[in-house]
């Protein structure tokens, strides 16, 4: 029983000290001309979903919607959950990631075009434009990373939306 007990403390002692992150990252698609919104990072860090980390007591869905008006200066309707990843440490704690699918409220509201220390602006740009953006680049940039060329795939392809009822903020 004593054992059980040190073992419990471990593992609480390594919760506190190694928290868990949520991030949140968010397609937009626009319904009209079938284009998605496009950020320009920061520090010519390439171009990428608009998304980030989810700020203490604040939902996924709360924190998808406020990067994307930060980074995109579009607000956003969400439209569904693509994928919710969790990756625990080995430390203790995780990373974990929800990527929404949304549209923007306006439909004739331009992105943002200020930058600011959210992003530089933003863009719509077909699937074809993207992948172009990703071998090619556009004004010397990249991709940042590979995700927002998956993503505009895989929604272009008719991957699984799964409706945001899916997420709970509630213990059962």
């Amino acid at each position: 029983e004593g054992r059980r007990w040190e073992g419990e403390e471990r593992r609480r002692s390594l919760m506190d000290r190694a928290p868990s992150y949520g991030f949140s990252l968010v397609v937009v698609r626009h319904p009209s001309t079938k284009k998605y919104l496009v950020v320009e990072e920061p520090a010519s860090w390439g171009y990428w979903l608009p998304g980030g980390r989810v700020d203490p007591g604040e939902s996924f869905e709360k924190a998808a919607v406020r990067e994307t008006l930060e980074e995109g200066g579009l607000e956003v309707v969400l439209e569904g959950l693509l994928e919710f990843q969790y990756v625990p440490r080995i430390s203790g704690g995780a990373r974990m990631r929800m990527i929404f699918l949304a549209s923007p409220k306006n439909l004739s509201q331009p992105p943002k075009s200020i930058p600011d220390f959210e992003s530089q602006g933003a863009f719509w740009a077909s699937a074809e434009e993207i992948s172009q953006i990703r071998s090619e680049g556009k004004n010397g940039l990249y991709l940042r990373g590979d995700e927002l060329y998956r993503w505009t795939q895989y929604v272009e392809n008719g991957g699984v939306v799964h409706p945001l009822s899916v997420i709970s903020s509630k213990e059962r």
